[in-house]
C-alpha cells in the first residue's frame, strides 16, 4: 500500500492485456484522468526488419502502426493469444 497520495503496484511475471480498466473505492472528490493512472506496454525486445510511412496518406501510416503495435501486444518470447 502506497502513501496518503499515491500507490504504485507493478506485478512480476505476469502480465495481462485489457482494453477497459475498472477502479473502484477512490475518493469522492478524486478524479481519475490519464495523468494519474499509467499502464505499461510490454513485448518482447525485438528488431524491426524494416518501417513502412505512406506520407501521403496519413490513415495507411496510422493502419501500419496499428499492425506493428498489435503484433508486438501479442508477442511475449513466443506469440501469444492467436495460432500464427
Amino acid at each position: 500500500r502506497g502513501g496518503p497520495s499515491e500507490e504504485s503496484f507493478t506485478p512480476l511475471f505476469t502480465y495481462h492485456g485489457y482494453r477497459y480498466v475498472q477502479v473502484e473505492g477512490l475518493p469522492v472528490n478524486w478524479t481519475l484522468t490519464d495523468r494519474n493512472i499509467i499502464a505499461h506496454f510490454v513485448h518482447t525486445n525485438v528488431s524491426s526488419a524494416g518501417d513502412v510511412n505512406f506520407p501521403s496518406n496519413h490513415n495507411l501510416t496510422e493502419l501500419q502502426r496499428a499492425i506493428r503495435y498489435t503484433q508486438l501486444s501479442n508477442l511475449h518470447h513466443h506469440p501469444t493469444d492467436c495460432p500464427q
